[in-house]
């Protein structure tokens, strides 16, 4: 047996798994661009990355986060990511759950333990994600 062929036998389903989405992802950005004639310099102007960042994501190194993938979404007016049927009705839920004043996280100075604060508490207040502190910018809360 080949050292490849041992190698390949101690990789794990979820690492194949996640090459796997590398990879696809990065196709998906690939033929994206390949469509809008761009090149991996008009992406990184886009998204202000280096072109050695577009570079290293089309190689299907990077490790990119949900938020990434969002982006580079928006930038490619693209979907990198199926899923069986998108639910706006159910994102909509979650924003208005969201705006309810009693979900903040409390950070407070003695302990590094975030907890749920009372809506009476002032201090150290810190909005429980950011999708939260936007959602009640957005609707003047």
């Amino acid at each position: 047996m080949s050292i490849l062929e041992r190698f390949l036998q101690t990789v794990t389903r979820s690492e194949k798994r996640e090459v796997e989405f590398k990879h696809t992802i990065a196709l998906r950005i690939q033929s994206a661009l390949e469509e809008k004639k761009w090149l991996q310099r008009d992406l990184a102007d886009k998204m202000n990355l280096s072109e050695a960042r577009i570079s290293y994501i089309l190689k299907g190194e990077a490790n990119l986060t949900l938020r990434a993938i969002a982006r580079l979404e928006e930038a490619l007016d693209t979907e990198l990511l199926y899923t069986e049927q998108r639910q706006p009705e159910a994102t909509e839920a979650f924003l208005q759950h969201l705006l309810q004043p009693q979900r903040t996280m409390v950070w407070p100075v003695t302990t590094h333990i975030p907890t749920l604060a009372q809506p009476n508490e002032e201090e150290y207040r810190v909005p429980f994600s950011l999708l939260a502190q936007r959602a009640r910018q957005t609707a003047g809360v």
